[in-house]
């Protein structure tokens, strides 16, 4: 048994390594001069900086990914998620006779679009209305929020008599309806992961490559992380096994008003440099956190 930073490793079986669980915004508030050293404020300063100058857009969270990418060596999962996401914008463009495109413009600048069918069309004045009374109606919530919103809209008793405002939230809720759609999972820095030596052996770069091809078990591990909202690392058997349990996940998530947005972590063998990876993650997330609430601060 070793330790290193305050992350405390246990040999064990001669090839398991484990990882003791860590309260490391505990730790952050007693102080740890071991910890949290001179170098991992300059380094969260430096991440805040470069993060000052992303705004949130169609590459952001690749963007973001590259960031923690360069400054670990190693590959990086981000896993937004679709329900948790703020709307800005919700627009419908005529296409041809009975059908639109509902343009869904989400917090992060992700955009998504799906075509919708219309009983009748909307003239131009009729159309304007839709969008101004839909704005005022997404301002500050979620995608499921906006969903739920727009079913208990459409079965109260004085929106169907107002024939526009029923129009308004049954586009709505066709726009913003669950489709089915998997959760998007973005992966920066792979080439540096299937470069490392710890997965040079064939057997187990065949079972790398194949994790990650299977992303819902990233997915569904970056999940766990949302549920306690800090800093989580994964060993072994705590991450399924992946690639025999000589893959580690070190994650947390970032927030959108609030709300988490999702999860950003990164991948590497289970001996990666702990002290150093725990801190840069976690600086990235609360950068991304701030880049997001700024973005919406200059949005209004």
């Amino acid at each position: 048994m070793f330790a290193k930073g305050g992350v405390e490793l246990r040999q064990r079986e001669g090839r398991d390594i484990t990882i003791d669980r860590v309260n490391f915004h505990d730790q952050r508030q007693r102080g740890s001069a071991e910890f949290f050293t001179k170098r991992h404020i300059d380094e969260r300063e430096h991440i805040a900086a470069r993060f000052y100058g992303l705004a949130p857009g169609v590459d952001w969270t690749r963007e973001s990914g590259r960031v923690l990418s360069e400054l670990t060596g190693t590959a990086v999962v981000i896993a937004p998620k679709r329900e948790t996401r703020a709307l800005t914008q919700l627009r419908f463009i005529p296409t041809r006779p009975g059908e639109m495109l509902a343009v869904v413009v989400l917090a992060d600048g992700s955009v998504e679009n799906r075509f919708i069918r219309v009983e009748r069309p909307l003239s131009e004045s009729e159309l304007t209305r839709v969008h101004n009374l839909l704005t005022d109606v997404i301002d500050g919530r979620s995608l499921g929020e906006v969903r739920e919103l727009f079913a208990r809209r459409l079965q109260d008793d004085r929106v169907q008599i107002d024939s526009l405002r029923h129009r308004a939230f049954e586009l709505g809720h066709q726009a913003v309806g669950d489709n089915g759609q998997r959760e998007l999972l973005v992966i920066e820095g792979e080439a540096l992961l299937l470069e490392h030596p710890a997965f040079s052996d064939v057997d187990r770069m065949r079972q790398l490559i194949h994790t990650l091809g299977e992303r819902e078990t990233l997915v569904s591990l970056l999940d766990r992380t949302i549920e306690s909202q800090e800093v989580q690392i994964f060993v072994g058997s705590e991450t399924g096994d992946l690639v025999g349990g000589h893959l580690s996940v070190v994650a947390a998530p970032y927030t959108d008003q609030g709300r988490v947005a999702g999860t950003i972590g990164v991948l590497g063998p289970t001996r990666m440099d702990y002290p150093k990876v725990v801190p840069l993650v976690e600086a990235t997330a609360d950068a991304m956190s701030a880049s997001l609430r700024r973005g919406r601060e200059g949005d209004g």
